[in-house]
């Protein structure tokens, strides 16, 4: 399983999981934005990381990590959820780690090799 399929699999299970956009409530153009940035491997397929964004939205939000958009994560997750978050994403983790746990967890990704 590469990167790329674990992670086309991943933004569809948070897309479907939201249905819309978690700010606007829209529909279209929809992506899964990852609160810690997605090269943290140890919150890269996180649910808890991620959530719904139309395109409009996620541009506003990704400039805004310490104002709405944090304020939204510790409102959905409570502060307590938000800081083991945030302790999770100073872990370091391989690519090769964080999918297999990913598969592990996922019951919608089919278990194989893993390339790089």
């Amino acid at each position: 399983l590469q990167v790329i399929e674990a992670d086309q699999k991943f933004s569809l299970e948070i897309r479907k999981r939201d249905e819309q956009c978690v700010n606007c409530g829209s529909t279209f153009l929809l992506g899964c934005s990852h609160y810690f940035k997605r090269g943290i491997y140890a919150t890269r397929y996180d649910p808890s990381n991620c959530i719904t964004l139309c395109q409009e939205c996620h541009d506003v939000w990704e400039n805004e990590k310490d104002g709405i958009y944090k304020d939204y994560m510790v409102m959905w997750l409570g502060e307590e959820g938000f800081l083991e978050l945030k302790e999770r994403s100073d872990i370091k983790v391989s690519p090769y780690y964080a999918i297999t746990e990913y598969m592990k967890l996922s019951k919608s990704v089919e278990v194989k090799e893993i390339e790089y």
